[in-house]
C-alpha cells in the first residue's frame, strides 16, 4: 500500500472518528477516579455487616451489588428502584452504631459517564460501535507509525519538534510525538477496547457458562443468613480482599463474590466466587486449572484496558494517555485545517 494511501487513510479516520474516540478518552479518564470520586463526595462510611445494608434497601428495592474500598469498608451500594437503578453510599444513622443509606448524586453521575464510555447510551449497538471506534484507533495508530518511521540513520530528526516553525509543521510535530510516545499505551488499550467491546458474544461462544443458582421452589427464608454467606466465601479465598458482591435477584441474597489482592487497584483479574445461597457449596470459581486457556485471555481485557495490570501506576499511566488522545484529536484537527488554508499556497514546505 503506497504512502499516499496510507496518510489518507490515517486522515479520514481521525477527521471522521476523531471527536468520538476523544470522548470515549475523556470518559475513561474519569472513570480512572471514579470509585474516589464518589467517596470524596460522600461521608466516611461506617463499619457494617452486610446483612445492614440489605435491610436498609428502600421500600419496594433490592440491592443488586456492594462495592468495597480498599480498606474493606462497603463504599458503594446498588440499588434495584422501581423506577431505576439508584447508587447509595452507607452513612451513620440516626442511632449511634446504625447505619444508613443516602442516595449518591456523584455515583449516579459516574454511572452515566461509565455508560457513555461503555455503549454510548445504546446498549448493545453502542457497545458494537464502541469496538469499531477501538479498531479504527488500533488502525490509525499502527498507520501514524509506519507514517513516522525516518530511517535508522534519522531517528533523531524524527524525534524534534519545531515550536518556532509554521502552524502546519508545528501541529504536525506535535501530532506526530504525541503519538508516538504513547504508541504502545494505544496499542493495547485500542486492541483490549476491540475485545471488550465484543467480550460478552465471545464468552457465550467460547467459555463454560458460569452454574446458575437452583431458585425454583425455594424462599429467601431457606438461605443461610446473609453475613454467614459472606464470612464462608470470605473463608474460600483466604488473604484476599473483597471487591464487590453481586446478590440473586430481588432476594437480598448473595451469591457471587469478588476479591482481589493487595490494598490498591489489582494487578490481575479479581478471583470469583459462585456459591449456592441456600446450602453454601461452591458452585464456580474463576481461579481453577481447569479453566479454558480463552476463558483467562478473556479475564486480562479488563486490566489491560485500564492500565491496572500494571499496578497503582497504570490508572495515572491511562489518565495521561486519555489527555494525550484527545491532543491528538485536536492537533490533528488543526493540522488538517492549517493545511487547508495553504493549499493554494505551494511555496510554503513542511
Amino acid at each position: 500500500m503506497s504512502r499516499r494511501t496510507l496518510t489518507a487513510i490515517h486522515k479520514w479516520l481521525g477527521l471522521t472518528l476523531g471527536l468520538l474516540i476523544a470522548l470515549q478518552a475523556l470518559t475513561g479518564t474519569v472513570l480512572q477516579f471514579r470509585d474516589d470520586l464518589v467517596r470524596l463526595a460522600s461521608s466516611a462510611p461506617p463499619a457494617a455487616e452486610v446483612s445492614a445494608l440489605v435491610d436498609r434497601a428502600p421500600p419496594g428495592s433490592h440491592v443488586k451489588r456492594i462495592d468495597f474500598d480498599h480498606g474493606g469498608r462497603p463504599a458503594l451500594v446498588h440499588v434495584q428502584a422501581p423506577h431505576g437503578l439508584e447508587f447509595h453510599v452507607p452513612v451513620p444513622g440516626a442511632a449511634s452504631g446504625e447505619v444508613a443509606l443516602a442516595e449518591s448524586g456523584t455515583a449516579m453521575l459516574m454511572h452515566w459517564v461509565f455508560r457513555v464510555h461503555h455503549d454510548l447510551l445504546f446498549g448493545t449497538v453502542g457497545r458494537w460501535v464502541n469496538g469499531l471506534l477501538a479498531g479504527a484507533l488500533l488502525i490509525t495508530t499502527i498507520i501514524g507509525v509506519v507514517l513516522w518511521w525516518p530511517g535508522r540513520g534519522r531517528l533523531a530528526k524524527g524525534l524534534k519538534v519545531k515550536w518556532t516553525a509554521p502552524p502546519v509543521r508545528r501541529w504536525f510535530d506535535v501530532h506526530k510525538i504525541t503519538g508516538l510516545g504513547f504508541s504502545v499505551l494505544l496499542l493495547a488499550t485500542a486492541a483490549t477496547g476491540v475485545g471488550l467491546a465484543y467480550v460478552q458474544e465471545m464468552r457465550a461462544a467460547m467459555v463454560p457458562p458460569i452454574p446458575a443458582v437452583a431458585v425454583a421452589g425455594r424462599v429467601a427464608g431457606d438461605a443461610l443468613p446473609v453475613d454467614r454467606l459472606v464470612s464462608k466465601a470470605g473463608a474460600e479465598a483466604p488473604g484476599l480482599n473483597r471487591r464487590d458482591i453481586r446478590f440473586l435477584g430481588a432476594t437480598g441474597l448473595p451469591y457471587r463474590f469478588l476479591f482481589h489482592a493487595g490494598d490498591a487497584a489489582s494487578t490481575a483479574p479479581p478471583v470469583q466466587i459462585v456459591m449456592d445461597p441456600f446450602s453454601g457449596a461452591v458452585l464456580w470459581r474463576s481461579d481453577t486449572a481447569d479453566r479454558p486457556a480463552v476463558a483467562t485471555v478473556l479475564d486480562w481485557l479488563y486490566p489491560i484496558h485500564t492500565q491496572f495490570a500494571v499496578g497503582p501506576l497504570g490508572r495515572w499511566l491511562s489518565a495521561v494517555m486519555g489527555v494525550a488522545l484527545v491532543v491528538l484529536a485536536v492537533a490533528g484537527f488543526l493540522l488538517w485545517l492549517a493545511r487547508r488554508r495553504i493549499r493554494k499556497k505551494p511555496s510554503v514546505r513542511i
